[in-house]
């Protein structure tokens, strides 16, 4: 991401163009980005029922 945000403030607005090499990479850095963030909150959701599930065993 931040090396497509570099090439863009380079390129100035024909960096913005959606026929332009340098947008599709930011499209694309940006997607995979937010798909990271959602991975990663799936992760914490998984970890933090497994250990309320084990904390609940321990209990009995």
């Amino acid at each position: 991401m931040n090396v497509t945000t570099s090439a863009t403030q380079l390129m100035g607005g024909w960096g913005y163009l959606s026929s332009g090499k340098v947008e599709r990479l930011m499209r694309e850095a940006k997607l995979n980005q937010i798909v990271d963030g959602a991975n990663e909150i799936h992760r914490t959701l998984i970890a933090r029922e497994l250990s309320d599930r084990h904390s609940e065993k321990g209990q009995k």
